[in-house]
């Protein structure tokens, strides 16, 4: 890695984490303005809001790694593996167990987890086409190899 690809890499992790930073910033005040809501306080718009800019905060992400030249790191893949899957058990474990998460926030989470997915997938088909997107996931087939 020459100087110059380190120096600009280095700068796109510094970019991209004060990105995340205000991105997450504001979808943590949304949700806690939406789980913690009272009676006066409407729980869907917020815990939506909260979900949209963590979509915004991922294209925003996919725009500055094409505008640099530079795609994930494994370590940003990881990251957001465990996070994501952290959120899909706290849904799953809020819904088994607390009886009014289910009434009142079960549909706009949903929403929001779906809306994640498929933002994630959208990225991965318009970067490298439906037929090397799901290549990738083909188990069956480098199992065969």
């Amino acid at each position: 890695m020459t100087v110059g690809h380190a120096q600009a890499a280095f700068d796109r992790h510094i970019l991209v984490t004060q990105l995340w930073f205000a991105f997450g910033f504001v979808a943590l005040t949304l949700w806690a303005l939406g789980y913690a809501g009272g009676e006066d306080v409407p729980r869907v718009p917020f815990i939506l809001a909260g979900f949209t800019v963590v979509v915004l905060g991922f294209a925003v992400h996919v725009l500055v790694n094409v505008a640099t030249g530079i795609a994930f790191s494994s370590r940003e893949l990881i990251l957001g593996l465990v996070l994501y899957a952290g959120a899909l058990i706290a849904f799953a474990l809020t819904t088994l167990t607390v009886p009014s998460f289910r009434d009142e926030a079960f549909a706009p989470t949903f929403v929001g987890l779906a809306a994640m997915f498929v933002a994630v997938l959208s990225s991965l088909v318009i970067a490298f086409g439906l037929r090397r997107t799901f290549a990738a996931f083909d188990a069956i087939r480098s199992s065969r190899a």
